[in-house]
């Protein structure tokens, strides 16, 4: 998020696509571990990251299911989920900016 504060970015739109993490039935196995290992790191990053967003920022979670980032086969499912949460981002925000004037 730093690097685009620098860039001069008046807002920032961050898109959330980290998945839960894994259940106990899926930490049998060494990738699963370690694929639990870099989802809690990754949501460290992530809870960092949300704290850095400022008010006028946009926050963008789509609701991907049981798709994950490790899911490349099913990554074409997440689409749809994503479209809808950015509607309705920009509707919002589309909407606030109106009630303040032009911005």
């Amino acid at each position: 998020m730093a690097a685009v504060r620098v860039a001069c970015a008046d807002v920032v739109i961050a898109v959330d696509i980290g998945s839960s993490l894994l259940g106990a039935e899926d930490l049998a196995s060494a990738f699963g571990v370690a694929l639990q290992m870099v989802g809690i790191l990754m949501e460290r990053n992530v809870e960092e990251s949300r704290a850095s967003l400022r008010p006028t920022d946009v926050l963008i979670v789509p609701d991907l299911g049981r798709v994950s980032a490790v899911d490349c086969a099913r990554v074409v499912e997440g689409i749809p989920a994503g479209e809808g949460t950015t509607l309705r981002a920009q509707a919002r925000r589309g909407s606030s900016s109106r009630s303040r004037g032009p911005t």
